[in-house]
């Protein structure tokens, strides 16, 4: 399992791009993961879901808050 660390303190831009059958993952216009192939593996149309993944299993010590920008789609 991958796990990118990000202060959740701080903004950040967090991106997928679908380039042929392979799929670009970015956190802040970096890539940090390349999933060569994984579109040939999608059985559906993609969407967008924003959540947390919280990962760990401790309980939570605070309240947790996202607030979102803005939320973009397109075709090239």
């Amino acid at each position: 399992m991958l796990v990118q660390q990000a202060n959740l303190d701080e903004y950040h831009e967090y991106s997928v791009e679908w380039s042929g059958n392979d799929m670009v993952f970015k956190l802040d216009d970096t890539e940090v993961f390349l999933g060569t192939g994984l579109a040939d593996e999608l059985a559906e149309p993609m969407f967008a879901v924003l959540n947390f993944a919280k990962i760990k299993p401790d309980p939570m010590s605070s309240n947790w808050a996202m607030e979102v920008d803005w939320v973009k789609h397109e075709y090239r």
